[in-house]
C-alpha cells in the first residue's frame, strides 16, 4: 500500500495568481491511506507600483487631521497662556474690587489669547506656502 501511495503521487507545478493575491507555486497530491491530500504551497504575489507623481495621496481621515492639530495646540496654548495671566497678575485678571485674581477672566484672556495666536500662525503658514 506504501508503495501504491508513492507512485501515484504527483507534482503539479502551477503559477496561478488567485483573487485573494495569492500565487500558488507547488501543488503535490499524494494518498494518504484511501484519501487524496494536497500539499499547497502559496507565496504572496507582489503588488503592481503606482509611479504617479500627481496622485492624491491622502487618506480619507486626513482632511480631519488639521482639527486635531488644532484642539491639541489650543489646549497647550490656553493652558501656557493661564499660566502666565495667573502668575504675572496683569490689571486686567484682577478682580475690580481688590488685588484678588479673578480665574474666570485669567480662563477668558487665556482663551482669546491661544485662539489669536493660532490664527496668526496659521495665517503665517499660509502666506509662506506651506
Amino acid at each position: 500500500m506504501l508503495n501504491s501511495s508513492l507512485s501515484t503521487a504527483s507534482d503539479h507545478n502551477a503559477n496561478i495568481i488567485n483573487d485573494d493575491k495569492l500565487k500558488i507555486i507547488n501543488v503535490v497530491e499524494f494518498y494518504q491511506g484511501d484519501e487524496l491530500c494536497q500539499n499547497i504551497e502559496k507565496q504572496e504575489a507582489p503588488s503592481p507600483l503606482k509611479c504617479d507623481p500627481c496622485a492624491n495621496t491622502t487618506s480619507v481621515n486626513s482632511s480631519w487631521e488639521w482639527f486635531g492639530l488644532f484642539v491639541l495646540w489650543f489646549i497647550a496654548l490656553t493652558v501656557l497662556f493661564w499660566l502666565i495671566y495667573y502668575s504675572l497678575k496683569p490689571p486686567f485678571v484682577l478682580q475690580s474690587d481688590g488685588n484678588q485674581i479673578d480665574t474666570a477672566k485669567v480662563l477668558l484672556a487665556a482663551v482669546i489669547s491661544a485662539f489669536v495666536l493660532i490664527v496668526i500662525i496659521w495665517l503665517i503658514k499660509a502666506a509662506m506656502g506651506k
